[in-house]
């Protein structure tokens, strides 16, 4: 980032330094006036960092969960009307045959077995209608335009229920496309409920068919779901419930989506400041989605409290072997999103985004996330949240994305491979075991739609590693790094930099071990109240390379080893402490110095040659 700007302050220093030459056209050890040797970035490091005030947003709240009543786990019932698709001669009452479709056009529980070619069709009438598979196969006939099961419009509730022990299949036909039904199962109004705990089956063949297509609510709750389809897998334009359930999906569009729209733009913001509008719940299932384009796709909300159970999705083929500029620009296909609720005006389609009180429009309570995307993998237009949970995710483009704030606060989180690993106007951490590739960023605050937010990187806690080819961690604004641990494996090529901000890198606490290239270097301010040391290294270590780091009194305080080749080190930690010894051993070099200031530079200064603070005796103790 700010290559172009970079670019220009290291001409203008490199001007300054030719000022302040010897004689000799040597560069003087002392840069600055009171005789002190500060070994800024080339850039605007130094000086006072400008931190700022965390998020206070709340996650949690009790409008994120949706409560799996009694009404979603129907089973069936002792008084069902019983109808066999094999023997159509002798139907109940309030069920016809008409042109070769079951016609239901009363209140009561039907159970149905046996096969069908034709369609189920649920008509318009006040009252409950609970439909129980029980072993039955559904097939609409060449070119007909109806789904294998219709709910025609009405504000009742309508059931599905599939019974335990059961296997039960059914599809639609080539027939049914935009002009049709557009959905293998479809609820034209009201509140479609799927439950029980036998198969389901659910094939939708159709040009523009939709496996499951629902008007306003759908939850499906311990049912063993397995559905393929030409267009969606499911589509509900209100809500989406899913608990206890186990679902397969494999979708020539989206996996999971909702569909909340607006009239107008002040319907639309009226949507999006309700929580459960265009608002999916995954709760306790077991899911795998193969899709072409979004995996799980919502309007408002997405909330995931999957306890031990895992969400696997691949979409648009995965993430690209080989990421570059050029494959991060034409990704498509995110595996987690919310995007708004949409209105048109015109030919012109606007997003206005979710604005519901807790604050955050994609939650992660818990569960297991396995992600591979040609998109982003977890990407937000308003803010996202991981809370806990297993996350190991392989994204074309960013791993995580929110339009304003990023928070990880528990679990987790394995980038196995991104263009920027984690991305938000603001991204903070507090806790949670975090580990990241990226080929460009590795944590990056930014977002020039958000011209008013306080872009900024905090870290509290937590365990951070971050491989990066771009800059480490890249703030428009502030970083601050008040606890935890923050390991950097930088870029190795001059033009970017493990740490890289507008407004400074505070801190405060922590651990921070940020190794890199040496071109642009920055360092933390002056004003931070936890000491540390810049070590420009004599020569490039190599990938492999060893680092320790030893206190006052000899005693290791932390070792770790670089992932790939660097030139420069910067180390803050505890152990740094105004006038206290501090040694590095980087390979088989030493670097040693008492620290007088807030930074100290060690190894050899930007003007070359010049070695500060080594000790080429110092002999290491043994490692515990």
């Amino acid at each position: 980032m700010k290559k172009i700007i970079a670019l220009i302050l290291a001409l203008l220093l490199s001007l300054t330094l030719v000022a302040c030459s010897g004689k000799d056209g040597g560069e003087k050890d002392v840069l600055n006036p009171d005789g002190t040797f500060r070994p800024w970035d080339k850039m605007d490091g130094g000086g006072g960092g400008i931190g700022g005030t965390p998020s206070s947003l709340s996650a949690l709240s009790a409008s994120s969960l949706i409560p799996v009543t009694e009404k979603m786990t129907a089973t069936d019932e002792i008084d069902a009307h019983d109808v066999n698709l094999d023997n159509l001669s002798a139907l109940p009452n309030g069920v016809s045959l008409v042109s070769g479709n079951v016609i239901i056009s009363s209140a009561g529980t039907f159970r149905l077995s046996g096969t069908l070619v034709g369609s189920v069709i649920v008509e318009n009438f006040v009252g409950v209608a609970k439909i129980v598979l029980n072993g039955v196969t559904i097939n609409t006939p060449s070119a007909s335009p109806n789904g294998a099961i219709m709910f025609n419009e009405t504000n009742a509730d309508r059931y599905i229920i599939v019974n335990e022990g059961t296997t039960n299949t059914v599809s639609d036909s080539a027939g049914n496309n935009a002009n049709g039904a557009g959905g293998t199962i479809v609820s034209k109004k009201g509140k479609l409920y799927i439950c029980g705990t036998g198969t389901l089956n659910v094939k939708a063949v159709g040009a523009e068919a939709t496996g499951i297509k629902v008007k306003d609510d759908l939850s499906v709750v311990g049912t063993t779901l397995n559905i393929e389809a030409v267009k969606h897998g499911i589509k509900a334009n209100d809500t989406a419930v899913f608990s206890s359930a186990k679902i397969t999906i494999t979708a020539g569009n989206d996996g999971i989506k909702t569909d909340k729209e607006g009239s107008t733009l002040a319907e639309a913001k009226g949507y999006a400041s309700k929580p459960k509008s265009g608002y999916i719940y995954i709760h306790n299932t077991k899911l795998t989605i193969t899709a072409n384009d979004d995996g799980i796709c919502a309007n408002s909300g997405i909330f995931i409290d999957n306890g031990n159970q895992t969400i696997k999705i691949t979409t648009n083929g995965g993430a690209p072997s080989a990421i570059t500029d050029n494959t991060s620009a034409s990704a498509n296909g995110t595996a987690i999103k919310v995007e708004g609720i949409s209105y048109v005006s015109g030919s012109t389609k606007t997003e206005v985004d979710s604005t519901h009180d807790n604050g955050y429009s994609l939650i992660v309570k818990s569960g297991t996330l396995e992600i591979n995307s040609n998109g982003d993998a977890l990407s937000s237009k308003g803010n996202l949240f991981v809370a806990d949970g297993t996350l190991t995710l392989s994204s074309g483009d960013d791993a995580l994305h929110a339009r304003y704030l990023t928070k990880i606060e528990g679990g987790t989180l394995t980038v196995n491979k991104s263009y920027e690993a984690i991305e938000g106007a603001g991204v903070e951490i507090t806790g949670g075991t975090v580990t990241v590739n990226a080929v460009e960023d590795g944590i990056n605050a930014n977002n020039s739609d958000a011209s008013e937010y306080d872009c900024h990187v905090y870290i509290s806690g937590g365990e951070v590693t971050v491989s990066a080819d771009g800059d480490g961690v890249d703030s428009n604004g502030w970083v601050e790094i008040e606890g935890g641990t923050l390991i950097i494996h930088g870029p190795t090529a001059n033009d970017n930099g493990s740490l890289d901000s507008d407004k400074g890198v505070l801190v405060t606490g922590g651990t921070l071990i940020a190794m890199g290239s040496s071109g642009m270097v920055e360092n933390p301010s002056l004003n931070s109240t936890q000491y540390y040391v810049s070590v420009n290294l004599k020569k490039q270590a190599p990938e492999g390379s060893q680092i320790s780091v030893y206190d006052d009194s000899d005693a290791l305080v932390i070792s770790t080893t670089s992932l790939k080749k660097f030139r420069s080190i910067v180390i803050s930690l505890s152990a740094c402490q105004k006038d206290k010894k501090i040694t590095v051993t980087v390979g088989d070099e030493t670097y040693s110095a008492t620290l007088t200031e807030v930074g100290t530079a060690l190894g050899t200064n930007r003007g070359g040659n010049v070695t500060q603070g080594a000790r080429p005796g110092f002999t290491p103790p043994p490692r515990p």
